[in-house]
């Protein structure tokens, strides 16, 4: 019998992907609004979700860390998971190019074709990209997880704490960006290691509460001072990964539950974010909800709260749901057993190596 997912997870899993899709609302929905001698509390309205993508990034890799961190897992586990990502992200590039061509033929061009096919190109996606790495690298990450000691485990999370979330907030990137593998690693550790030695922080949501006021006091501040250039690297690094990881240890300490209708709802929420970031749906989308009759930002806020809410559970479930029945149709799952990754393994098997 499978078991059922523990839903204080999956509830936190689909308030991380609000999270991120909020933030883009922010970002890419009110950003017309800014205008010179703007008043403080409009401003505020603007950029009121933009803190919250990287934090429910670091959510969502938090809870992978938490799950299989500590777990051997095999290559051929590790590809399965990877060609599952692929192929849904896939199925959702293809078939909006496919249907944006219909309805707009001069849609069709070689740079959406290939970005369709190969949706990782032209730096699409870079979420899913880095993630698609990490779990490349999660067979020999989780390795080094049960084997190094606590003190090195701790030592291991702060260097690559430094390396991809408090360097490049400080413009060095030689670690990596903030947008990167480097800065979602340090949470996928974070994760394992709570999982591993069972972390208790007293007052973590208080903590946690009072880090992203601090947050967004310093991002609204010094952007509202410097510009709308500035500012922006209060709300990745360092600042929100400390948030993340007490939202995350408050919700560790909650009591068990489980409920049917949040995963199903958790199960299709990873397709929110691949369609409302796909690069020809996301210019539609936020110029619909932009609100531009709407003259109050935080009326507008509320409608592009409202509007999301309802597209990520309402609407695209019911289109993922649909997604997988297509899926389960086709046996799409069993193309792993054909695929190049399987053949290699074989091969490497039967040669004893």
């Amino acid at each position: 019998m499978r078991k059922i997912r523990d839903s204080r997870f999956e509830l936190l899993r689909i308030i991380a992907i609000l999270m991120i899709i909020l933030s883009h609302f922010s970002l890419f929905g009110q950003q017309y609004r800014l205008h010179t001698g703007i008043l403080a509390i409009d401003f505020f309205g603007i950029r009121l979700f933009q803190p919250f993508g990287a934090l429910g990034v670091y959510l969502f890799v938090l809870i992978t860390g938490y799950f299989i961190g500590t777990k051997s897992i095999s290559k051929t586990k590790a590809y399965k998971k990877i060609l599952q990502i692929w192929f849904e992200t896939l199925f959702y590039t293809f078939t909006i190019f496919v249907i944006f061509v219909v309805i707009k033929p001069d849609a069709f061009n070689l740079k959406n074709l290939v970005m369709a096919i190969f949706p990782f190109t032209f730096r699409a996606y870079w979420f899913v990209t880095a993630y698609i790495m990490l779990m490349l690298l999660a067979p020999f990450i989780n390795i080094v997880v049960t084997n190094i000691t606590k003190k090195n485990l701790i030592f291991l999370i702060l260097a690559i704490t430094v390396f991809g979330n408090i360097l490049p907030v400080l413009k060095n990137f030689v670690g990596g960006e903030a947008n990167s593998l480097m800065s979602i690693l340090p949470a996928y550790l974070i994760g394992a290691f709570i999982h591993k030695y069972g972390v208790r922080v007293h007052y973590s949501g208080r903590i946690g509460f009072l880090v992203f006021l601090f947050m967004c006091a310093l991002g609204f501040g010094v952007t509202f001072i410097k510009g709308v250039e500035h500012g922006k690297g209060a709300y990745v690094g360092i600042l929100p990964l400390i948030v993340a990881v007490s939202i995350f240890l408050a919700v560790v300490k909650m009591t068990e539950f489980r409920s049917q209708i949040i995963n199903q709802l958790a199960s299709t929420v990873f397709a929110a974010y691949l369609i409302t970031e796909n690069t020809l749906v996301r210019p539609v989308i936020w110029s619909v909800l932009r609100f531009s009759s709407v003259k109050n930002v935080w009326l507008s806020d509320i409608y592009g709260f409202i509007s999301i809410i309802v597209i990520t559970l309402v609407g695209v479930f019911v289109i993922d749901k649909t997604r997988q029945l297509i899926f389960k149709l086709l046996h799409v799952d069993n193309l792993y057993n054909i695929s190049i990754l399987k053949n290699v393994n074989l091969k490497a098997a039967s040669s004893g190596k």
